[in-house]
C-alpha cells in the first residue's frame, strides 16, 4: 500500500509551501528566498504530477483482475452507449 496518495500529498504541500515561504522571508535575503521557494514549488508540482491517477484501458477481465489484485486502490469506471 502506498503511504502517500495524492490527497495526503496535497495536505503536505498546503503546509510546507507557506511554511517554507515564511522561513525564507525571515532568514534569507529576498532574492535567494524567492528563488528557493520557487524551486521548492516547482519540485512539489513535479512530484504531484507523479501522484496523479493514470487512465488504463483494459481489454479483458483478467487484466482487470490483475490490476485490482496489486494491492493499490483502483477506481473502476464502466461506460456504456446504452
Amino acid at each position: 500500500m502506498r503511504f502517500v496518495n495524492q490527497y495526503s500529498y496535497l495536505l503536505f504541500v498546503v503546509f510546507v509551501l507557506p511554511a517554507s515561504a515564511v522561513a525564507a522571508y525571515l532568514w534569507l535575503p529576498k532574492s535567494a528566498g524567492l528563488a528557493l521557494v520557487t524551486l521548492l514549488g516547482v519540485g512539489l508540482v513535479a512530484v504531484a504530477s507523479l501522484q496523479r491517477y493514470r487512465e488504463t484501458n483494459l481489454a479483458d477481465i483478467s487484466a482487470l483482475d490483475g490490476l485490482i489484485g496489486k494491492g493499490s486502490p483502483v477506481l473502476v469506471v464502466l461506460f456504456s452507449h446504452y
